[in-house]
């Protein structure tokens, strides 16, 4: 299976001095639930809750991955950001 963050879209651009990141994510539900289901089988805990917790878990890694690897700056805490996220999950990244 390939890289979840290769499924989040990051587009960057400064305006006023401050960086507007702007993230899509487009992750695969059916990859993300296989992923998740092999993790927790190696753990041996497979539960439909502990599976929706996992998926929302590889989310939100993914797309701060993604903005790690694309846009670093983000995390500078010298830099204003401006983060717009745009998923149909309800992703906790800060």
């Amino acid at each position: 299976m390939n890289d979840l963050a290769e499924a989040v879209t990051v587009r960057k651009r400064r305006s006023r001095g401050r960086v507007i990141v702007s993230v899509t994510e487009s992750i695969d539900d059916d990859e993300l639930t296989a992923k998740a289901e092999e993790r927790l089988l190696l753990a041996g805990d497979v539960g439909d809750d502990r599976v929706e917790a996992t998926k929302q878990q590889l989310a939100e890694r993914a797309v701060a991955k993604a903005v790690k690897q694309r846009a670093p700056e983000a995390f500078d805490p010298n830099t204003s950001v401006s983060l717009r996220v745009n998923s149909d999950r309800n992703l906790s990244l800060l």
